[in-house]
């Protein structure tokens, strides 16, 4: 089990706010979980997503990070990208995802980006 801030943080998370690639790729050969979530049910991704980070998102991906997984709130990685209006983290992230991952959001605004 790894350690856990009372935010529910682990190591990759910081990582990631961090912006550390190093620090992540350690992380994540040592067997970090590159899908644990903190109490509102952020992942790494999540957060690397959000600070408009190209290069730690690629690093979560090639990771096998899961771009289904949603927030407290219901947003996932992608959806985050959307709302950001950032072209580029969404078309990386699109890049990868399954159909069926993106289409599970629907008529959302990800998808007036695709257009663009």
């Amino acid at each position: 089990m790894e350690a856990k801030t009372s935010m529910g943080f682990t190591a990759l998370h910081l990582a990631a706010q961090a912006c550390s690639q190093e620090c992540m790729h350690s992380l994540i050969s040592k067997g970090a979980d590159v899908n644990a979530l903190d109490h509102v049910r952020t992942s790494p991704l999540h957060i690397a997503v959000q600070l408009e980070s190209p290069a730690c998102v690629q690093q979560l991906l090639l990771a096998g990070a899961n771009l289904r997984v949603k927030t407290i709130d219901g947003t996932t990685p992608i959806d985050l990208a959307s709302q950001q209006q950032d072209k580029k983290l969404y078309n990386q992230l699109r890049s990868v995802a399954r159909p069926a991952q993106v289409a599970e959001n629907g008529s959302r605004k990800i998808l007036s980006l695709q257009e663009e």
